[in-house]
Order: C-alpha cells, then sequence, then structure tokens
C-alpha cells in the first residue's frame, strides 16, 4: 500500500467505521435468524475496529491486548458453536462473553482517547469518532447483559425471552436493550430484575446522560481553544 493510500484509509477510517457500526445495528433483525452469519460479520467488525482504534497514541499501546482478547472470544464462540454439544458448551459462551465485555468496552476507551488527544478542534474525524463511541458504548453494555444472561437466566424479564435463546440471539437481543437504556427511552418491553443488572442499567442510562453532557462542552471548548490559539499567532511577514 503506497503512503498515499494509507493517508487516504486513516483519513476516513472512522466514517468507516460508524457505517459499519450502523448497518451492524440495522441488521440484528437479519442476523437473529442466521445466528453463525452473524457471529462472523461481528467478527470483520471488531477486527475493523482495532484498525481505528490505533489511531490514538492509547489505542496503539492496546492494541495487542484487544486483539489477544478479540482472539480469545473468537475461539470461545468458535468451539462452543463448532465443536461442542449444546449441554457442555455454556462455559465457553460464558468466556466467550467475558473476553467481548473486555474487548469493546477498550476499543469504546481506545476510540474515545483518540478525541481526547485530538488538538486540532472540532473536525470531521473527532465527531465521527464521537458517534463511534457512543454506539460502541451500547454494544459494550449489551456483552456485559448478554454474560449476566449467561450466569442467571432471571436476570431480565421477561425470563422466557432470554433465557433460552441461542447465546449469539441472546447478545442481539440485549443490543436492543442496550441501545434504549443508554438513551434512556426504556419502552419496559425487557426490564433487568436481578441486582446486577439493574446496577449496570442505571450506571448505563448514567453514563448516557453525562456522556452528551460532557462531550458537548469538551468540543465546543476544544473549538473555543483551537480558534483562540489561531488568532494569536503572529501573522507570517511577506
Amino acid at each position: 500500500m503506497s503512503a498515499t493510500a494509507a493517508a487516504q484509509t486513516r483519513k476516513y477510517q472512522f466514517l468507516q467505521l460508524v457505517i459499519l457500526l450502523m448497518v451492524l445495528l440495522l441488521l440484528v433483525p437479519v442476523l437473529m435468524q442466521y445466528k453463525i452469519m452473524g457471529a462472523l460479520s461481528e467478527m470483520v467488525m471488531l477486527d475493523s475496529l482495532v484498525v481505528a482504534a490505533g489511531a490514538s497514541k492509547l489505542g496503539r499501546r492496546m492494541r495487542w491486548p484487544l486483539l489477544i482478547n478479540w482472539a480469545l472470544a473468537f475461539g470461545s464462540f468458535a468451539v462452543a458453536y463448532l465443536v461442542l454439544p449444546p449441554a457442555e458448551a455454556h462455559t465457553a459462551y460464558i468466556l466467550c462473553s467475558i473476553f467481548y465485555t473486555i474487548f469493546c468496552f477498550g476499543c469504546t476507551v481506545a476510540v474515545l482517547a483518540f478525541v481526547a488527544e485530538s488538538r486540532k478542534g472540532v473536525t470531521l474525524d473527532s465527531l465521527l469518532a464521537s458517534v463511534a463511541g457512543y454506539v460502541l458504548l451500547a454494544i459494550s453494555f449489551s456483552c456485559l447483559f448478554s454474560l449476566l444472561v449467561m450466569l442467571d437466566p432471571q436476570s431480565f424479564h421477561p425470563p422466557t425471552l432470554v433465557s433460552y435463546q441461542h447465546p449469539a440471539h441472546v447478545y442481539l437481543t440485549m443490543i436492543y436493550f442496550s441501545l434504549i437504556t443508554l438513551t434512556t427511552v426504556g419502552y419496559g418491553f425487557i426490564s433487568p430484575m436481578s441486582g446486577f443488572a439493574q446496577m449496570f442499567a442505571g450506571m448505563e442510562a448514567l453514563i448516557g446522560q453525562l456522556y452528551l453532557a460532557i462531550l458537548v462542552a469538551y468540543l465546543v471548548g476544544s473549538s473555543l481553544s483551537a480558534r483562540l490559539l489561531k488568532d494569536r499567532k503572529p501573522p507570517t511577514p511577506e
């Protein structure tokens, strides 16, 4: 790959990431019917996410730990889905959920680090990274909620909605619950029942509100700071 092509790829990496995330969310109903295809699609998206996370200094330091977590999560899922019989696959699915939870939260932090490290004010890349970080936060909590279901099928009501589904289907259902919790819409179609489920749902709703308030304030302050620094620069002598 030439230097120009690599620069263009880095320039639009967060645009590509946002598009991938939106496509994934829109395809959730389809992926529910084809579970293995849904899992493979998520692998492609998450692998692309690691590349985008490398845009920040923190992300580059986290790249190998994230890749290791991704490999462990994928391996656990593959073994549980393709090798083990359903009666013996539960532990492997729990491990898969743990690794995915760590991986997704790590990627969220790495992407948001790009916004925090940006010194160019409000740019298209920083705005797209902020959008990606918001969606990734919802996906991260969906992994955590899926883990709770694996550990305790009574964590959510109604229990029949998630308790007897395939684990891949549980994860996709939890994406919906996480999105309506993060945005504080809360239709009540699914509700947390266990103490941990209620605590994490409340935490996600709080983070969703703080995210928007803090991020808007940060972007506005960053834009004003960049403009003031630009105005203070002495004029270039002719």
